[in-house]
């Protein structure tokens, strides 16, 4: 079971615990032979357990919701080492 934190967001109906994630890139893939885009995210732990947001063909909108989820992480990440 696991226990989301305070730093969690849904995108497109998938819970994503900012706390837990290890690594964000971008993906794409061919689907029907129309190119879809998404998001990984790689979380910490043993078992390197990742999750793709898809956004199907809307690279604009995946490349907007990486742009704000990365500036979000790296924002934790600096205040969980600074304190």
């Amino acid at each position: 079971i696991i226990t989301f934190g305070p730093n969690t967001q849904t995108i497109k109906n998938s819970q994503i615990d900012y706390d837990r994630v290890a690594n964000i890139e971008k993906v794409e893939s061919e689907y029907q032979g129309k190119t879809t885009y998404g998001i990984k995210f790689t979380f910490t732990g043993k078992k390197g357990s990742s999750r793709i947001v898809w956004f199907n063909i809307n690279e604009r909108e995946r490349d907007a919701v990486y742009n704000k989820g990365v500036a979000f992480w790296k924002n934790l990440s600096k205040s969980n080492t600074q304190g």
